[in-house]
C-alpha cells in the first residue's frame, strides 16, 4: 500500500510538473507573439518614415529642376530681348530718338511680362521681383 502511495504521490508530482510546462510554454508563446506584433509596428512606422523622406526629397529635386529651367529660359528671354533690342535699335538708327525709346520700352516690357515668375503672379499689381 505504502508502495502505492507513492506512486499516486509522484504522479501527481509529474501532472503538476507537466501542467507548469504547458503554463510555461504559453507564456513563451504569448510573449513571442507579442515582441512580434511590436517589431511589425515598428517595421511599418520605419517604412512610412521612409516614404515620406523620398517623397520630401523628390519634391525638392522637383523644385530645383523647375527653379534651373526657369533660370534658363529667363536667361534666354533676356538675351533674345537684348539681341532684338540692338537689331531694332541698329536698324532704325535714322529715325527720332523718341521712337527709339518706345520701341526699346515696350520690349522690355514685353520681356519682363513674360518671365516665367509672373507667370503666377499675373494678377498682382508687381511683378514680383
Amino acid at each position: 500500500k505504502i508502495e502505492l502511495e507513492k506512486m499516486r504521490a509522484e504522479s501527481q508530482r509529474i501532472q503538476k510538473e507537466v501542467a507548469n510546462i504547458h503554463i510555461e510554454k504559453k507564456r513563451i508563446i504569448d510573449s513571442v507573439s507579442e515582441e512580434g506584433r511590436k517589431m511589425a509596428q515598428a517595421m511599418v512606422v520605419e517604412a512610412r518614415a521612409t516614404a515620406d523622406r523620398i517623397l520630401a526629397d523628390a519634391k525638392l529635386a522637383a523644385e530645383n529642376e523647375m527653379r534651373s529651367a526657369t533660370n534658363k529660359l529667363r536667361d534666354k528671354l533676356v538675351r533674345s530681348a537684348l539681341a532684338q533690342s540692338v537689331q531694332i535699335v541698329s536698324a532704325g538708327a535714322g529715325e527720332s530718338k523718341e521712337l527709339r525709346n518706345q520701341i526699346h520700352e515696350k520690349l522690355f516690357e514685353k520681356l519682363i511680362s513674360d518671365l516665367p515668375e509672373n507667370f503666377d503672379a499675373k494678377k498682382e499689381t508687381s511683378c514680383g521681383v
